[in-house]
C-alpha cells in the first residue's frame, strides 16, 4: 500500500487530534503494531502498546502542534517540525516512516525544551549570547581515601551510572568516574575530606518514585525538597555529600521566573 502525501498529512492530523484530546490510545492507533519510537539520545519504544503509557497525558493536559509537513512519496518518510506542550514545552523534529499498512511504522525525534519562546520566535534562532561558559562538563564531588567501593556501590549500585576509566595520570591518584545518559560525575580523594552539606548537584531522574524505592531498599534515607514547586528530594551519599534528585518533569526549573534556591 503506497501512501499519498495527502493521506501521510490526514494520518499526522489523526494522531495530533488524540493528542490533544489526551486519547493515549487513539494516538497508538496512528502506528503500526511493531513500530520503532525513539529519541536517539533519551529513550526508545517497541510496539504499539509499549506506546499507550507515553501518550497519557500529564496532569492538566498535552498539546501538540505540527507547524511542518514534508512527504517524501518514493521512500514513503516524511519529515516534520512540531511542538509539544504539557509539564513542559518542546520544540522538535522527526522522521516518520509509513509502514505497508499506511500507519506509522517509525518515528525519530529530536527534541529540546523550551518554557521561555514560542515556535515563530525560536525558529529564528537563538538571540546573541556573549557568555563565555556554554554548558556543564562533569561535577566533582570530594570523598574520602579507600571510598572507592563505597562509591561503586552508591553511584552504581543504586543510582545505576556507569563506571568510566580514569586517565591513566590520574588514576594512580585514586576515586572513580561515573557516567550516564547526559551527566558525568568525578568522585576524587580529598585527604583532609570534608562532606559538602550545603553545596550540592541537582540530579535529573527519569522517575522520582522508583528513585525513592531504590534509596529505601539501600537503607537509604532522604528528605522532601520544600520552598519550591518542583518535585524533588534530597539525600546524602555515602560520604555525607549532599545530592538534589529532580524529577525529569521539572527539569530547568532555575530558568523558571520565581525560581527559589536550593
Amino acid at each position: 500500500m503506497s501512501v499519498t502525501r495527502a493521506e501521510f498529512i490526514a494520518l499526522l492530523d489523526r494522531a495530533v487530534a488524540a493528542w490533544n484530546r489526551g486519547d493515549a490510545l487513539a494516538v497508538a492507533a496512528c502506528f503500526d503494531e511493531a513500530v520503532e519510537y525513539a529519541d536517539p539520545y533519551r529513550y526508545r519504544f517497541t510496539g504499539r502498546s509499549t506506546l499507550v503509557p507515553f501518550f497519557e497525558p500529564p496532569a492538566g493536559g498535552h498539546r501538540v502542534e505540527v507547524h511542518t509537513r514534508l512527504w517524501d512519496a518514493d521512500a514513503q518518510a516524511g519529515v516534520i517540525e512540531y511542538t509539544y506542550a504539557g509539564h513542559h514545552r518542546y520544540h522538535g523534529a522527526a522522521l516518520v516512516e509509513i509502514g505497508p499498512g499506511g500507519l506509522i511504522r517509525g518515528w525519530r525525534e529530536w527534541q529540546h525544551q523550551d518554557d521561555t519562546t514560542d515556535w515563530p520566535t525560536r525558529r529564528g534562532g537563538p538571540p546573541p549570547d556573549t557568555a563565555l561558559v556554554t554548558g556543564l562538563d562533569h561535577v566533582q564531588l570530594a570523598m574520602p581515601p579507600g571510598g572507592e567501593a563505597a562509591a561503586r556501590g552508591f553511584y552504581g549500585g543504586v543510582f545505576g551510572l556507569r563506571e568510566v576509566p580514569k586517565p591513566g595520570e590520574l588514576a594512580a591518584r585514586g576515586g572513580v568516574w561515573f557516567a550516564g545518559r547526559a551527566v558525568a560525575l568525578h568522585l576524587g580523594v580529598e585527604r583532609d575530606f570534608r562532606p559538602a552539606r550545603k553545596a550540592h548537584p541537582g540530579l535529573l531522574v527519569d522517575d522520582l518514585q522508583a528513585v525513592r524505592a531504590r534509596l529505601a531498599a539501600a537503607g537509604r534515607i532522604w528528605t522532601e525538597g520544600d520552598g519550591v514547586d518542583v518535585r524533588r528530594v534530597f539525600v546524602d551519599d555515602p560520604f555525607g555529600n549532599r545530592l538534589e534528585l529532580i524529577d525529569a518533569a521539572d527539569a530547568g526549573f532555575s530558568l523558571r521566573p520565581g525560581a527559589g534556591a536550593t
